[in-house]
């Protein structure tokens, strides 16, 4: 694969005395890291680490040739955790929402990737790296900051015209700040080039769906349901918003007693689902069920944006009660 390659001299950053010498990156077309050479002050370093991605997010970290570290991202690309080739845990990281490294739960390595993008100036020392900056393309943020270093390079026309982010609702013009990180929405969209924020988020910027359906339910103490809807993407005119239509099944244990069939959706309360794309809606999930008469709620967990999912119903049913539920989604035709 062809790469290009960058020298970063120590010195140009503050901490010159620690760690002086140079060292060699080379990247991707794409501008991933590739690899990157020993520290030092050989004109012709050995490489030290390489990096293997696949699907655009980072897999895998081979430290001195040989040493294979597996790396797994979150919803963004952010690896928060790498293990060994026994499946233990070699590295693993707390984030703060703008991308600072909060805590380690292992002893520190040298991982330099961040937020998609971006690489701390580690120099093999800390978990934020010796300076607390990162390198973002074309140009540095500080993440204890959740700003760049430097204003926009396309400068905030250009940046209006390009961007397709939808509107900020703390703000009518998310490239309002030329320093601001991905339109003050770091949970959700992602700047990889340091020019223009952009979203993982592909089907569902927002993260958030309604949901609407039928469902057949018949238990005492253990039972099952099946619930048939669709799930809608809480971003734009209802009508135009990214749909799935899913099927539902569940199996429930507890003190409860639930026969009937009815109808069930989301509350005005909190999202029915939570999910950048229509995949992520899909698998396997807990959460708990009551039921109550005619009436019944579901309640789930919303991992990759946090807080719960909420589903009320009412139907022609007896029951009462709750009980906890593994459900599993898949999508219906």
């Amino acid at each position: 694969m062809p790469a290009s390659s960058a020298r970063r001299p120590a010195e140009a950053t503050a901490v010159s005395s620690i760690v002086p010498g140079n060292r060699y990156f080379f990247y991707t077309p794409e501008m991933s890291l590739l690899a990157e050479s020993a520290l030092g002050t050989s004109g012709t370093p050995a490489i030290q680490y390489e990096y293997v991605w696949f699907g655009g997010e980072p897999v895998a970290q081979i430290d001195g040739g040989t040493t294979v570290h597996w790396t797994f991202a979150d919803h963004l690309g952010t690896p928060w955790v790498q293990t060994d080739a026994a499946g233990v845990q070699y590295w693993r990281a707390e984030y703060e929402p703008y991308g600072r490294v909060f805590s380690l739960s292992t002893a520190d390595q040298h991982q330099p990737l961040r937020l998609p993008g971006q690489e701390a100036e580690q120099l093999n020392l800390g978990a934020n790296g010796v300076s607390e900056r990162s390198y973002n393309v074309f140009r540095w943020y500080r993440p204890s900051w959740g700003r760049y270093a430097e204003p926009d390079p396309l400068g905030l026309d250009a940046a209006r015209r390009l961007s397709s982010v939808p509107a900020n609702a703390l703000s009518a013009d998310p490239q309002a700040n030329p320093y601001l990180y991905a339109a003050a929405r770091p949970l959700y969209l992602i700047d990889p080039y340091g020019l223009i924020p952009c979203t993982t988020c592909d089907e569902c910027p927002s993260g958030k769906w309604t949901f609407n359906g039928g469902v057949l339910s018949a238990g005492l103490g253990y039972g099952r349901s099946r619930t048939k809807g669709t799930f809608t993407c809480l971003d734009g005119n209802f009508s135009t918003a990214m749909k799935l239509p899913v099927t539902i099944e569940c199996e429930f244990g507890g003190p409860i007693v639930a026969v009937g069939a009815g109808v069930t959706g989301s509350t005005p309360f909190a999202s029915g689902a939570c999910g950048c794309n229509s995949r992520d809606l899909l698998g396997t999930s807990t959460g708990f069920t009551g039921s109550f008469l005619i009436f019944s709620v579901d309640v789930g967990r919303c991992g990759p944006t946090g807080g719960s999912t909420v589903n009320a119903g009412v139907g022609l049913s007896v029951g009462a009660g709750f009980a906890h539920t593994t459900c599993t989604t898949r999508p219906r035709s």
